[in-house]
């Protein structure tokens, strides 16, 4: 029982994270700001710290998976390989490619917005939502997976 309700929890924040942290807070940056430097700024600091709660998510669900193996129904693969995969996709974001564009915000600001590096940035920039979404996706099939399972649970 308790196992669950650590797994329930650790998805529904990450989810929920996700959500806030990938469409609310940067819609809300970029549509009160009128900096788009500082805008991007914000939107990339809300970002990196909802990468951190997806990680200790991440690591608390497979924790909660790996304490309920030991009981007579132990919870699906399927799911666990879900999450395993979100938290590859975020550490690989967030530890690679995360400071990758820190960098170039930083070469930027100190040698201008060159057209070259205005590109290098809009490619890092793609695949940052293009991971974001991935990780976001794994994490939302994961979460329904695992509340069909446990919904179907006698």
């Amino acid at each position: 029982m308790l196992w669950n309700v650590i797994s329930t929890l650790a998805l529904g924040l990450w989810f929920g994270g996700g959500v806030v942290a990938g469409f609310v807070a940067p819609q809300a940056a970029f549509g009160v700001l009128t900096d788009r430097q500082v805008a991007g700024s914000i939107a990339g600091a809300v970002l990196s710290r909802y990468s951190l709660i997806a990680i200790a998510s991440g690591i608390a669900y497979c924790g909660a998976w790996f304490g309920a193996s030991g009981s007579s129904r132990p919870y699906a693969k399927v799911t666990l390989i879900l999450v395993v995969i979100a938290l590859l996709v975020v550490c690989f974001s967030q530890f690679i490619l995360t400071p990758k564009i820190a960098d170039l915000r930083a070469e930027m600001r100190a040698a201008g917005e060159t057209p070259e590096l205005q590109g290098r940035f809009g490619a890092y920039h793609r695949w940052s939502v293009i991971l974001f979404t991935m990780q976001w996706l794994l994490v939302s099939a994961a979460l329904v997976r695992h509340s069909m399972r446990l919904t179907t649970r006698p």
